[in-house]
């Protein structure tokens, strides 16, 4: 998935690829985010990310690894945390729900 914004516009214009069918100007993130794949599938649960039959589809806008855990911002504003000890929180501000 390519994410283009602009200026003036506030929301995210998404296009979708398969991992075998993508523009050519996408190698370099699409082998980036297989290395991110076999890293997470290496040792660390983390749920799969289904599209959302409401919002479109839901993705990774940032994430970030320390050495106690792995937190993820997704495109509908939840954010996950996964710990080292495969204890899980989801934070929804907009359902303002803790898992």
């Amino acid at each position: 998935m390519e994410r283009k914004t602009s200026e003036t516009e506030k929301h995210d214009n998404t296009q979708q690829y398969t991992i075998k069918d993508y523009p050519k100007e996408l190698n370099k993130k699409v082998t980036l985010l297989q290395h991110f794949k076999s890293y997470l599938e290496g040792g660390t649960d983390v749920n799969t990310i289904y599209p959302s039959t409401t919002t479109g589809t839901v993705y990774v806008k940032k994430w970030m690894r320390t050495k106690h855990a792995m937190m993820f911002r997704l495109s509908n504003k939840i954010v996950q945390v996964n710990f080292q000890d495969h204890t899980e929180i989801i934070l929804s501000s907009e359902a303002r729900v803790v898992t």
